[in-house]
C-alpha cells in the first residue's frame, strides 16, 4: 500500500495547513488521509516517547523533549504516518504497527471510533473544507472533537509549539 501524496486528494489539500509549531499537523493530515481511505482507515491517537538527543538533532527545534500525543492512521496491522511525507519524497510508506509501537514506545493508544469520525466529518464538513481550501479545516474545534471521541486525556503544552501532552 505504498501511496504518493499526489494520489490522495484530501491529504494533498491538507498539506497547505500547518500545526501549532508551524509544521504539518499530525491530526489534520491523518483526518485527510482517513477521508482518502474511507471505511478502511482508523484515526488513532497515542503517546510517543520523547525524542532521543540524536533524534532531536536530526528533527530540529520541533523535536519533543517530553512524551507527547501524536496522531496517525491504522489500516489493520499497517500504520501510516502522514507527517513523514517530507522525509519520504511524498510517499506514504506502510509500517508494521507493532514495530512502530516498539520504536516509539507508544502507549495509551486511543482510536477514534468510525461512527464518531463519520459524525465529526459531517458536522464540520471536512471534505468540503479541504476541497475548497477553507481555513475552517484548521479549526482547533475539530481536533478537540476527535480527541474527545477517542477518549484522550490531554493538556496543551507551553509555547512555542503548544504540543498535545498526556494528562
Amino acid at each position: 500500500m505504498r501511496l504518493h501524496v499526489d494520489e490522495l486528494r484530501y491529504l494533498k489539500a491538507a498539506l497547505a495547513f500547518t500545526g501549532r509549531a508551524g509544521s504539518g499537523s499530525c491530526v489534520q493530515r491523518s483526518v485527510a488521509l482517513a477521508l482518502d481511505l474511507p471505511g478502511r482507515a482508523v484515526v488513532t491517537f497515542g503517546t510517543l516517547r520523547a525524542a532521543t538527543p540524536e533524534e532531536a538533532v536530526q528533527i530540529g527545534p520541533s523535536a519533543s523533549r517530553v512524551p507527547f500525543i501524536h496522531c496517525w492512521i491504522e489500516v489493520g496491522e499497517t500504520l501510516l504516518a502522514p507527517t513523514t511525507l517530507e522525509r519520504t519524497d511524498g510517499y506514504l510508506l506502510p509500517m508494521d504497527r507493532a514495530a512502530y509501537y516498539e520504536l516509539h514506545a507508544v502507549r495509551d493508544v486511543c482510536p477514534v471510533p468510525r461512527l464518531a469520525f463519520a459524525a465529526i466529518t459531517r458536522r464540520f464538513r471536512l471534505a468540503a473544507a479541504l476541497k475548497h481550501g477553507s481555513p475552517r479545516f484548521g479549526d482547533g474545534a475539530i481536533t478537540t472533537a476527535l480527541l474527545e471521541a477517542a477518549g484522550v486525556r490531554y493538556v496543551v503544552g507551553p509555547l512555542p509549539n503548544k504540543a498535545l501532552l498526556p494528562r
